[in-house]
């Protein structure tokens, strides 16, 4: 119904959250996550974390070499 009604790809409640409060404090504020599993039935069988933490350390390092120091 949510992916319907706002074409949405995923959710991130803590995210939101973290990044609200960065706002309200004027800090800076990057979030870098990777899907490790699509919305269903809770199936932990299906998840596919070590892909995901993976994928998120690579983008991490991409990341870190590409930003200007501060």
């Amino acid at each position: 119904m949510l992916r319907a009604a706002h074409n949405g790809l995923c959710e991130n409640m803590e995210g939101a959250a973290v990044a609200r409060v960065c706002q309200e404090f004027a800090v800076p504020c990057l979030e870098v996550r990777c899907v490790s599993n699509m919305v269903e039935d809770r199936n932990p069988a299906n998840w596919q974390l070590a892909a995901a933490v993976q994928k998120c350390g690579q983008v991490v390092s991409l990341l870190i070499d590409r930003l200007a120091p501060i």
